[in-house]
């Protein structure tokens, strides 16, 4: 890649990989670059208006959604989406909390952002600079509005977060005291997290995927 990046925000988009963002040993970065596996070529693209560490993105629509993450200073309540065919970023209304090491990911229709503390996107949990968060909440592109949407069962940070069959899976994370081996999940149909079999080990700052229906974790 053109910067060194951890707590980097990695998401894929047209067969083209993005990294957006992340923390350089020095600072935490706004720019952010995508990668042509044909060209085995990485080109940077527009820089984000917030310099974000430890955010999480996703796709919706043909845009990538980021949101939340530290930017030095304080954990961050603003969001924001690139748009691949202008190359350019645009600010959207803010979460109602400030949220790094949340889970986001695109649910029906809606961009959900979860985040620990004592057809769009959604946040899940996460960690607003004191607490550890179970709430969670989910953005209306067309409104452009965040709504709260009910609370995870264990408040958590820096989880796995994947869609499957229709339901919004959370694996493991840090709670405030451990890591956590809890897995739980989220159905629009009810607006509800209901429990799932918990993992054999506690894992953190984990990815999870999918492969053939089947939610995997390294």
């Amino acid at each position: 890649m053109h910067s060194r990046r951890s707590y980097v925000s990695v998401t894929v988009l047209n067969g083209f990989i993005y990294a957006l963002g992340g923390y350089d040993g020095h600072v935490r970065l706004s720019s952010a670059e995508r990668y042509q596996p044909e060209l085995n070529l990485w080109s940077l693209i527009a820089p984000m208006h917030e310099q974000r560490s430890d955010a999480s993105c996703t796709t919706l629509n043909n845009r990538i959604y980021i949101c939340g993450g530290l930017n030095g200073n304080e954990c961050l309540q603003t969001a924001e989406y690139y748009n691949p065919e202008s190359n350019q970023w645009t600010m959207i209304s803010p979460m109602n909390s400030r949220r790094s090491g949340i889970g986001v990911i695109a649910y029906a229709d809606h961009v959900f952002a979860v985040r620990p503390q004592s057809s769009a996107d959604t946040h899940v949990g996460g960690f607003d600079g004191n607490n550890y968060l179970r709430t969670a909440e989910a953005y209306n592109p067309h409104t452009n509005t965040w709504n709260l949407v009910f609370s995870m069962l264990t408040p958590r940070s820096n989880f796995g977060i994947e869609v499957i069959d229709e339901r919004l899976f959370v694996v493991g994370g840090f709670n405030g005291f451990t890591t956590t081996s809890d897995v739980e999940y989220y159905t629009a149909l009810t607006n509800e997290w209901y429990e799932a079999l918990s993992l054999h080990c506690t894992n953190q700052t984990q990815n999870v995927g999918m492969l053939a229906n089947i939610i995997v974790h390294p």
